[in-house]
């Protein structure tokens, strides 16, 4: 099956949605798009700066593939053979990555992760209108890019790990907040769009939570939840999926092993094995 049958067959039944309401959503979206960054742009021009982006956007299956090229695969002492695969190596960053389907994440993760990052998630086509808006009005009262909070949603967290500054590329320094450019800002826009178009959230949301980092270097939730926890991201309980749901917009404050070096053992224990047990407050955290 071709790349364009497949994307036919996996549009979801609001893609026929009313042109006219597309183009407005677009314009809006796209205006927002540029507050965000601080640059004005005119009105009439946002439709055709939209599609001129769209044209470029290849299905995120292919880029996947692309990337996984690139992967070295770590087996235990059974080998390729007879043994299990542990996880993958990125080539260029030496980052765990084990990806895993979404049913054999845990439900608490599922849920912590969308209410930490996203929470219109479900119901919104690719973008957090309200959540660029609040980043447009931060950036300009707090003077320039970067100085509010992000409004990007999920899909395009997505985007931008893929195909803007995906962890095994040689350009790292895109991925940084100082690079938060129009032309980044409006891809992740257009990109965004055209995924929610071609696939269901289930499938979006498996693939952002096997290609966040968790710090670490562990890439995606079961390598963090391994790491971390030595347990499997099915699971994962609510006190650990919360604390792991917040590592990604704030590695330091809600890493599992620094908050144990900074709470010791009313928080959480890390055993011989540096397998992280969580006993104390920690538990509390939604």
């Amino acid at each position: 099956m071709n790349s364009l049958t497949r994307r036919r067959l996996l549009r979801k039944r609001y893609q026929r949605r009313s042109n006219r309401l597309s183009w407005i959503l677009v314009a809006l979206l796209g205006l927002a798009a540029l507050g965000s960054v601080g640059v004005a742009g005119a009105v009439g021009t946002v439709y055709y700066v939209y599609n001129s982006y769209a044209r470029d956007y290849v299905p995120i299956d292919e880029k996947l593939a692309q990337t996984n090229l690139g992967l070295t695969e770590i087996y235990d002492r059974g080998g390729p053979e007879s043994g299990v695969l542990l996880g993958k190596l990125t080539n260029l960053d030496a980052q765990l990555l084990a990806p895993v389907t979404l049913d054999h994440i845990s439900q608490n993760m599922v849920n912590a992760t969308v209410s930490t990052e996203d929470n219109s998630f479900w119901d919104h086509p690719g973008i957090n209108i309200r959540g660029i808006l609040r980043a447009a009005y931060e950036n300009y009262v707090g003077g320039g890019i970067g100085s509010g909070t992000g409004g990007s949603s999920i899909t395009q967290q997505l985007i931008k790990n893929v195909y803007i500054c995906p962890s095994v590329s040689d350009e790292k320094t895109r991925c940084t907040s100082a690079e938060r450019t129009v032309d980044r800002k409006l891809r992740e826009i257009a990109y965004a769009i055209e995924l929610e178009r071609d696939y269901s959230k289930e499938q979006i949301l498996e693939w952002y939570l096997n290609q966040i980092s968790y710090a670490d270097r562990y890439i995606g939730v079961e390598a963090a939840a391994q790491g971390y926890f030595h347990k499997s991201a099915a699971d994962l309980t609510l006190a650990e999926a919360a604390m792991l749901s917040g590592i990604p917009a704030y590695p330091t404050l809600y890493h599992p092993r620094l908050n144990c070096l900074k709470d010791g053992t009313e928080s959480c224990i890390i055993d011989a094995d540096g397998r992280t047990t969580i006993t104390g407050p920690a538990k509390q955290r939604q």
